[in-house]
């Protein structure tokens, strides 16, 4: 029982390196604005972790804005106000840029 539950412990906590790894890869590129490459790494990242950070979910947002992908600018957003961001902090900016598109 106990090298099972250390085999899906450890399990886990790879995927977690992974998603902070990518996650940080994403960071970088978003700062000096390749929102392309930014996506992707963000992209990769949401798909290897089972819970995502609110704010890493806003700036996947804010990617998928600049490369004009409107469906997962809008999964995004709506993912970071249920893991934790507020809503009423949004800036309509926001959601305007998305209708933008």
């Amino acid at each position: 029982m106990l090298f099972v539950s250390t085999f899906i412990f450890g399990q886990t906590a790879t995927n977690y390196l992974a998603y902070f790894n990518l996650c940080i890869s994403g960071d970088k590129a978003f700062y000096y604005k390749n929102y392309d490459l930014a996506f992707k790494y963000y992209d990769s990242a949401f798909s290897s972790a089972q819970y995502c950070h609110s704010f890493n979910l806003e700036k996947a947002s804010i990617a998928a804005t600049k490369t004009k992908n409107k469906i997962k600018a809008i999964q995004y957003l709506r993912q970071s106000i249920l893991n934790g961001k507020n809503p009423n902090i949004l800036k309509k900016q926001k959601i305007q840029k998305i209708k933008k598109i």
